[in-house]
């Protein structure tokens, strides 16, 4: 769950792990 926004916000916003998760739930929905 690498696309868009995720390695933005990975980089801007503190811990990777917690980030793709809550923008993999998120995003998932819009992508798929």
């Amino acid at each position: 769950v690498v696309r868009g926004t995720i390695p933005e916000r990975v980089i801007c916003g503190g811990n990777p792990a917690r980030v793709i998760r809550e923008i993999g739930e998120q995003d998932d929905l819009r992508y798929r």
